[in-house]
């Protein structure tokens, strides 16, 4: 595409050199047709002719304005072809910038997505190390918590059979009945001596049984 644009300006600059060629030849050819008209005219006489060269003269010029004015519309032509040449090639110019930071953006993103991959690589090795932990650990966890959960069931037996006893256990004596046989050092307490006694000797039993 822009190899024909020079073709086009040579062509435009031979087509206006052309025109010019046109005209000053024609122009020539006019005056020499002027003045062999002019001689005629001082020859004769006749008033017919002299009119009607006139006319033709008055054709003449008129046929040379319109080619003046041609050839000004043809420079005028010209000249903006040339300005269109010269916006074509600076957004040519410009377009060429754009691909070559396009290039250069693009050899960025390549190189951070090779990084990127490596990365990736890096991370699926190191996963690939971690996976085993991970399934080994979750074993572990499994491993406590089944430990544990036997534990509450031997935990709540113990409680349930403590229970048991404690249900099955005879009612303890009133204050007004007497033991059947009173112990030398036991004469000398009284009844309240006795009863933290028993209490301190539940307690002791419940820490027994109790975890």
């Amino acid at each position: 595409m822009f190899d024909t644009i020079p073709t086009a300006l040579v062509i435009l600059t031979l087509s206006a050199l052309a025109a010019a060629v046109f005209a000053i030849g024609w122009l020539s050819r006019l005056k020499k047709q002027l003045s062999q008209l002019g001689i005629r005219v001082l020859e004769s006489e006749d008033i017919g002719k002299i009119k009607d060269a006139a006319r033709k003269t008055e054709s003449y010029e008129s046929r040379m304005t319109e080619c003046e004015h041609k050839a000004d519309e043809s420079q005028n032509q010209l000249m903006e072809h040339k300005t269109k040449l010269s916006e074509l090639a600076d957004k040519l110019a410009a377009s060429e910038q754009k691909m070559a930071s396009f290039e250069v953006r693009f050899d960025e993103l390549s190189a951070r997505l090779e990084s990127v991959g490596q990365k990736a690589n890096k991370n699926e090795d190191g996963l690939a190390q971690t996976v085993p932990n991970i399934k080994a650990l979750a074993d572990e966890i499994k491993s406590i918590k089944e430990f544990q959960t036997a534990t509450e069931k031997i935990h709540s037996l113990i409680q349930a059979a403590f229970d048991d006893l404690q249900v099955a256990a005879p009612p303890e004596e009133s204050p007004g009945t007497m033991p059947e046989a009173i112990k030398p050092e036991e004469a000398s307490q009284g009844p309240e001596e006795w009863q933290e006694e028993t209490k301190d000797q539940k307690m002791s039993g419940s820490h027994r049984w109790k975890f």
